[in-house]
This record gives C-alpha cells, structure tokens and sequence, in this order.
C-alpha cells in the first residue's frame, strides 16, 4: 500500500522579470524605485549601499538582499570602491516567501554555487562588457526560463534555514537620522503630515530633511509619503477594505483624488490593481 504525501509549494516563482549581471564603478548611484514584484541584489565583488524603505544596508561580497513587492529602494557605490552585482526580479508566491523581507543574507560555500548556476544562464557572451548589460529574458529557450525559475526557487528553500544577517549602518549617524524619519512619517501615515512639520517632528531643517531623502531615497519627501500611503493601501485592499474608506482613513480629499493618485503611483485604479492581484 501506498501513502500520498502531498507536497506544500512554500515558494512558487510564477514569473520573471528580468536578471543581469553588471559592474558599476566608485560613485554610481541609482536613483530609487518600487515595483508590485521581488527583487534580489547579490554581491559577486566589491561593497554596494543599498536603502530598503526606512532600512539602509552595506553589502560586501557573497552577500544578497531581496527587494519585496512595493519597497522603495536604491543603491549606490561607495567611493574608494566598486560593485561587481547580479540582479533579478521576479514574482513569488507561497507563505514563506515574505521571510525574505528586511534582511541581509550571507552566503555559504554551496549557496554561492547555486548563485554561479543562475549566473551561468544568463550570463552574456560578451562577459568582460558588464557597464551596459544587455539581456532580454524573451531570448532564453523555453526550457532555460523554467531552469532559471527552478534554481532561484531552490536557493530560497536552502535560505530558509539559514539565520538571517541583518547588517544595518547604524554607525553612520546620517542613516540613523533617516530611519527616524521614516519611523515618525510611520507613525503620521493616516494624516496630511507636511515637509516642515516632519522636519520640526525630527528636529532638523528642511533643507536637511531634503538632502537626507536625495541620498537614501533619491525621491522627495513628500512624494515617498505618499508612496507610503499607497502602499498601506494595498494592504488595506487585500484585507477587504472599501477603497472609499481607505481613501478617508489615509486622509485623501476624496475618492477621485485618491484612485488618481493610486493609478499614478502603480500604473492601474485600484479597482484594476485588485482584479490583476486575484
């Protein structure tokens, strides 16, 4: 007699996205982003700074964060150095997929070998011209995307076990400042908070406050508020809230207002953006 053992897909990569291999020299900035999908940055080489949301990271080598779906994020190359990355985006479910948020992973021996296999599918004929990568996901062979999908979900499930290290840059008194920032906009997110009243809130100028968010974020205060907002939003929206009454609890004018702001920041209404969801 045999026993059926049904098997959990704790993560399923469902889609992918993009996956490329870079170098970028001392200095580089990327100016910040979102997106409804994971991203992974890994370090082949080198030292990168990266801000996730009210987070701000320093990687070295072998060491890889993932981006979850809606967290702002940029990095930048530290001077003196250079970064050598391989990044990804991808769309995942399962109920262990959020484990992967608000941390730093340090690779082992065989998790990096994992990492040279992905590397390997996609890497680019031309290997030494990595400052203007070009790759299109659409050229890989059927087969290869599935392979590419395969092996990221296999490098998650041996993450899972592993102990998470978080390195936060809590010496530099820059990224303090700015992780209070976003903790007080946190705690103001279901009002009409203005730039002076954050700054007054923290205890700096305004200018301050603005060069603070150009060197983290590359985004304006108010405009990352508002990102904030939508983003609870969404969560809001899964929860089964009326979307009229999340626009009233987040402190929007009305409705209209709030399902234009909505669509602008995620390119669909919020009507769209549940339909696309389920």
């Amino acid at each position: 007699m045999y026993i059926e053992y049904k098997v959990d897909r704790h993560i399923d990569i469902t889609a992918m996205y993009s996956a490329f291999e870079i170098r970028y020299e001392p200095g580089f900035h990327f100016d910040g982003e979102d997106h409804n999908f994971w991203e992974f940055v890994y370090v082949i080489d080198g030292t990168v700074g990266v801000s996730a949301d009210k987070n701000v990271y320093e990687l070295s080598k072998h060491q890889l964060i993932f981006h979850k779906p809606m967290e702002f994020h940029k990095l930048w190359v530290p001077e003196g150095s250079f970064s050598h990355l391989f990044i990804g985006s991808f769309r995942a479910e399962g109920e262990a997929v959020n484990r992967f948020s608000d941390g730093v992973f340090a690779l082992k021996t065989s998790q990096q070998e994992m990492m040279e296999g992905l590397l390997d599918i996609i890497r680019q004929p031309d290997a030494e011209n990595l400052l203007n990568p070009v790759l299109c996901l659409a050229d890989l062979q059927p087969y290869l995307m599935q392979n590419l999908s395969n092996r990221l979900e296999l490098l998650l499930l041996s993450l899972l076990d592993d102990n998470r290290k978080v390195r936060p840059m809590q010496e530099d008194k820059n990224a303090i400042l700015y992780n209070k920032t976003i903790r007080t906009m946190e705690q103001y997110l279901y009002s009409q908070l203005s730039v002076p009243e954050l700054a007054r809130e923290c205890g700096i100028s305004v200018s301050a406050l603005n060069k603070l968010f150009a060197s983290y974020l590359g985004c304006g205060v108010h405009k990352y508020f508002i990102k904030m907002k939508i983003k609870r939003a969404i969560e809001l929206m899964h929860q089964g809230m009326p979307i009229g009454q999340i626009s009233e609890m987040l402190g929007f004018n009305n409705q209209n207002y709030f399902s234009m702001v909505f669509k602008r920041e995620t390119g669909a209404s919020p009507r769209n953006y549940l339909q696309e969801y389920k």
